[in-house]
């Protein structure tokens, strides 16, 4: 039998050329355990200079390398030295720096990047301004995540839905539910489609917010957008009714998800448990505890803690005594208030 030969080369020989980009120094430094200091870069950028002068793609690889290993630090202290040795410097080695800034979160380093390449005479694209405000995003900065979204027009850029997305999750992780949901009612107006992340981060702010109202309306506005609900939806919408006191509602969304194609995890359980302990219904709740357990899925100390403290409170020490006798052989360690729980009852 013969063999096929496919005349392009595969993924990992490609790497492997572009490697041989950099000077065998430079690659050395790369390629050691230790991560190599400023000094070092630069030193090993002047031994080859003709080289990255003539060939950019030398510092977008340098960089990239670089920003694998999560040194934000490092790849700004490259770019700024190919800048002092007049190295021309790109939107594509802005991109890895600023990659490289949002995986560290180092928003403010993500910021002076952004800011600095004007001067540079570099043009600022979506790219650029989608990984500065997910890097806000990261560092919980909903205010810098706003004003560079409201920056895009000036530059007579439109934003897309990797922008809006970030931007409502960097609402959502600042507790502002009302934001959130103004950001994803405007993307119609801006011709942009929501996709499950963008639906999920505005669902999770009501759920932060305890807008269980909002959050349930939401997850019913998926379909109108084409959009199946993912475990992360449901999850978020059964904490927001168990937050709001509305255990029948929890407990009926966690019952739905199978006919979802859904499994039930430990947090939507958990939340649904936390819901009938705080309404006083400790059947509900230890009927929720087995079912975890006919899951499969192993309880964790917040959701023991629920259960023994709904029994506590319905005066059923007993079961209480017996869901706390139960927790080491779950291999969990019971804790302050599975254990004053158990004590009050």
């Amino acid at each position: 039998m013969l063999e096929r030969h496919s005349g392009a080369p595969s993924p990992s020989s490609r790497r492997q050329g572009q490697r041989q980009l950099l000077s065998s120094q430079f690659r050395s430094l790369l390629g050691r355990k230790e991560t190599p200091t400023p000094e070092e870069l630069d030193h090993a950028l002047v031994s080859d200079l003709k080289t990255w002068k003539l060939n950019p793609r030398v510092g977008t690889l340098a960089l990239g390398t670089l920003s694998k290993r999560g040194s934000p630090h490092l790849v700004l202290s490259l770019l700024r030295s190919m800048r002092e040795r007049r190295v021309e410097t790109n939107v594509f080695h802005c991109a890895v720096a600023l990659s490289a800034c949002e995986k560290g979160c180092q928003w403010e380093l993500a910021l002076s990047v952004l800011e600095g390449m004007p001067r540079q005479q570099i043009a600022l694209d979506v790219v650029s301004f989608n990984a500065a405000i997910s890097a806000c995003e990261k560092g919980g900065q909903w205010q810098s995540a706003l004003a560079l979204l409201a920056g895009m027009a000036t530059c007579r850029l439109a934003p897309n839905v990797v922008t809006c997305s970030a931007a409502i999750s960097a609402c959502e992780k600042g507790a502002r539910w009302p934001l959130a949901l103004a950001l994803l009612s405007s993307m119609p107006r801006r011709q942009i489609k929501p996709n499950l992340i963008t639906c999920n981060a505005a669902i999770s702010a009501c759920e932060k917010g305890g807008r269980w109202q909002e959050a349930l309306a939401l997850l019913g506005l998926l379909g109108r957008w084409r959009l199946a609900p993912d475990v992360i939806s449901c999850n978020a919408v059964v904490s927001a009714c168990a937050k709001g006191g509305q255990w029948q509602l929890a407990v009926a969304l966690l019952c739905s998800l199978p006919r979802l194609r859904l499994a039930p995890t430990v947090v939507s359980c958990g939340a649904s448990i936390s819901a009938c302990e705080k309404a006083g219904r400790w059947q509900a709740a230890l009927e929720l505890f087995g079912s975890l357990i006919s899951l499969r899925l192993a309880p964790n100390i917040v959701v023991c803690s629920a259960a023994v403290s709904a029994c506590e409170k319905a005066g059923e020490w007993q079961r209480a005594l017996a869901l706390f006798a139960a927790i080491p052989g779950l291999r969990i360690e019971p804790n302050v208030v599975s254990c004053s729980a158990l004590v009050s009852a």
